[in-house]
């Protein structure tokens, strides 16, 4: 799947891949650069890409719920 832009305060960027179910998120702030989610369900990041605030979503849904790299 494609890269996408992210209309967010904390969010710049979204990449998935299906086949290995990782999220990539690149982040605004902190010189935090990209994180890298494992084992993330496609409906998951759907639903990141549907929601209102990806930042809430984010937090909310994927943050403390999937391993990171």
């Amino acid at each position: 799947m494609p890269t996408f832009p992210l209309y967010s305060s904390c969010l710049v960027t979204v990449d998935y891949d299906p086949g290995d179910e990782t999220m990539m998120l690149q982040f605004h702030r902190g010189g935090q650069g990209t994180y890298i989610y494992e084992d993330v369900p496609e409906s998951v990041y759907t639903d990141f890409l549907n929601a209102s605030s990806k930042g809430s979503f984010f937090n909310k849904y994927i943050r403390d719920e999937y391993t990171f790299r």
